[in-house]
């Protein structure tokens, strides 16, 4: 049996052929909190960068990170999670995101740090929403396309001002208001679950897909809301990658919109194809245009020539394929939504999504800037390729883990 027949037994209880278009600000509202997560995580690492780039150690700034685990601040609310604090936590988003264009450094790492956090918290609030006229939104499908959505969003932003995020300057500082005042609009047409927070004997299943999405998401932050990283690390055609992107991702929103019973159609043996040629393909691409560093000060010189046809190949093959991630989204926020928590429950999966996806942030940056952490950041020098290895292996790993979670009886 396929993939499919999973996805009927969801279908069965009216959320994949429910209509679509009654969800819309459901999408809308995903999208919009995982672009302002990604533009506000973005930002609390270049400051934390910039306010230590003259040190060579880490200081009291990195505890900045700490913004990263706030889904710890549920963790009292173990019987409900009150009304107001989804309220609360937009209304800080709110405010972090619009000043952020125009503060100092320091400025943006107190309101990135801030917006980070509430950015998680009101992912929390999503996952266990439900619309105003007390039907139950598709949460797999909502999210999986208000991310790609957040990618279509985040090239534009970017493609109208020189591969810089219009909304995050000066002088596009209004729209970033003008988001966020949308986001409002669509929590207004949503509710928060009114029910306890009931304990489950086995939470693995809702941790795993927890931690693939935080993975998901890594990925996006990394390369695809900003693929202008991909054309100036491969030399490649900017125009014909931020085409390439933008058009796989809002593909999928258009096929989430129209036919998503199309996505039940993918067998297992075709999903774990997909997911291997695409992390192959994202391998090989950072392996292709990478360049040896010096040993030493006295080191000759290191020439990059144009890459040949050969090394974008796999450029070509990534870009074609990367959509997967889409379709691995869709899996975990399935599983989210099978367990049926409540926010106190998803608090445990939260905290370790977001320690992994710290964790391969600094491993990027130790790849390049090397000399901060001795010795752990030497070991991972000049290594940008193993993100391709363990996104690959991870995601699909979890995506095995989250099967029994949504009885995934797959025979191939």
């Amino acid at each position: 049996m396929k993939l499919y027949l999973a996805l009927r037994k969801i279908a069965s209880h009216k959320l994949v052929t429910a209509p679509m278009n009654k969800h819309h600000n459901f999408i809308l509202a995903f999208a919009l909190t995982f672009l302002f997560f990604l533009q506000m995580m973005g930002i609390l690492v270049e400051s934390i960068y910039i306010l230590d780039l003259m040190n060579t150690s880490l200081d009291a700034k990195v505890l900045g990170l700490l913004f990263f685990f706030s889904p710890v601040l549920l963790i009292p609310f173990r019987k409900r999670t009150p009304h107001w604090a989804l309220w609360l936590v937009f209304g800080l988003l709110f405010i972090t995101r619009g000043i952020v264009p125009y503060v100092d450094t320091f400025g943006k790492f107190l309101a990135s740090g801030f917006g980070t956090g509430s950015a998680l918290l009101l992912l929390i609030f999503l996952m266990t929403a439900r619309q105003k006229d007390d039907s139950r939104p598709h949460l797999a499908l909502a999210a999986s396309t208000g991310l790609a959505l957040a990618v279509a969003f985040s090239v534009l932003l970017r493609t109208l001002n020189y591969s810089l995020d219009y909304s995050l300057a000066p002088s596009g500082g209004w729209l970033g208001w003008g988001l966020a005042l949308l986001l409002g609009w669509t929590l207004t047409r949503l509710t928060l679950e009114d029910k306890p927070a009931v304990p489950r004997s086995d939470n693995r299943g809702v941790v795993s897909a927890l931690l693939g999405i935080f993975l998901t998401i890594t990925l996006v932050y990394f390369a695809f809301s900003a693929p202008s990283v991909i054309a100036r690390w491969t030399q490649g055609n900017y125009f014909l990658i931020v085409m390439t992107v933008s058009l796989l991702s809002m593909s999928w929103v258009f096929i989430a919109l129209t036919k998503p019973d199309l996505f039940g159609r993918i067998s297992r043996r075709a999903l774990l194809i997909w997911n291997l040629f695409f992390s192959l393909s994202l391998t090989l691409t950072i392996l292709a245009q990478r360049v040896s560093f010096p040993l030493t000060v006295d080191s000759p010189a290191v020439i990059v020539g144009t890459p040949n046809w050969i090394q974008y190949l796999p450029l070509m093959c990534m870009l074609l394929s990367f959509p997967v991630i889409f379709f691995d989204l869709h899996i975990f926020f399935s599983v989210i939504q099978q367990a049926d928590s409540s926010p106190h429950m998803l608090v445990p999966g939260m905290l370790f999504g977001s320690l992994i996806m710290v964790l391969l942030v600094f491993i990027n940056i130790f790849t390049n800037v090397w000399g901060y952490v001795e010795p752990v950041s030497l070991i991972f020098r000049n290594q940008f390729w193993l993100f391709g290895i363990s996104r690959g292996d991870t995601i699909y790993g979890d995506a095995r883990l989250c099967e029994p979670a949504i009885a995934f009886d797959i025979k191939i």
